[in-house]
């Protein structure tokens, strides 16, 4: 089964306020979409199907970092700065580099920001509501005292319901 493609997010022209929608963060990184088979491999491909996996070598845990394979995770690949902030302009020093020296590899360490589950135990999951994908996808991660030796790699962003101007 090919893994599902990335949901896109929605434009408007105004930030607005609405019970019936929920509002993620924006994160300034590379969309990636983190596929795990039934043996664990891992595919790392952005959502132009580039393959990610060599330009990202410290994100190869992410194999062992959720449970329910197959599945297919969709996030964003980021640096973070000083103050936590993803920085699109942080993140561009590990850009365009097909195998980064391990030198390099920890001058800008990268994270892995989860907010979709798009296949669990290889079933779609992309008829279901958002909400409930995003239950699935926080059960799906694995605790971080389970995931040891991964620096944290994997978030779970946030997001809220109904408040879109703030």
């Amino acid at each position: 089964m090919q893994p599902p493609r990335v949901m896109l997010a929605t434009l408007a022209s105004d930030a607005f306020d609405d019970p019936h929608w929920i509002f993620e963060t924006k994160w300034d990184g590379v969309r990636a979409l983190c596929h795990i088979d039934r043996t664990g491999r891992m595919t790392l491909v952005s959502r132009t199907g580039q393959d990610l996996a060599g330009a990202f070598p410290d994100l190869a845990a992410l194999a062992g970092a959720f449970s329910g394979a197959p599945l297919t995770v969709d996030g964003e690949i980021v640096a973070l700065d000083e103050h936590g902030i993803s920085s699109f302009q942080r993140l561009q020093a590990r850009l365009n580099r097909a195998k980064p020296t391990a030198a390099e590899v920890d001058a800008v360490p990268v994270r892995f920001v989860v907010f979709d589950l798009l296949q669990h135990r290889g079933r779609e999951t992309t008829a279901l509501p958002l909400e409930e994908r995003k239950a699935l996808l926080k059960a799906a991660v694995k605790p971080r005292r389970v995931l040891r030796g991964t620096r944290g790699i994997v978030t779970l962003s946030g997001h809220v319901r109904g408040k879109g101007v703030a």
